[in-house]
């Protein structure tokens, strides 16, 4: 083994967060009338349907519903 393939950060599989770590996955955040549109937005997406990603749908809800948040 080379010194330089010993070192952690010539290692291609760094932790996630690391400038040049491995891609470990998206976030995506939806605002739908239905979690069944959200499900085909996801599933209609190509790289869901070629295999390279799966999910997990999760519901979230604002602590303040009275307050505006702009993205």
């Amino acid at each position: 083994m080379s010194e330089a393939s010993s070192r952690p950060d010539s290692d291609w599989r760094r932790p996630a967060g690391d400038p040049g770590g491995s891609f470990v996955g998206a976030l995506w955040v939806l605002e739908t009338e239905s979690r069944e549109e959200a499900v085909r937005l996801i599933e209609e997406d190509p790289y869901f349907q070629t295999g390279f990603r799966r999910y997990r749908l999760f519901v979230w809800g604002k602590a303040f519903e009275d307050v505006a948040v702009t993205l």
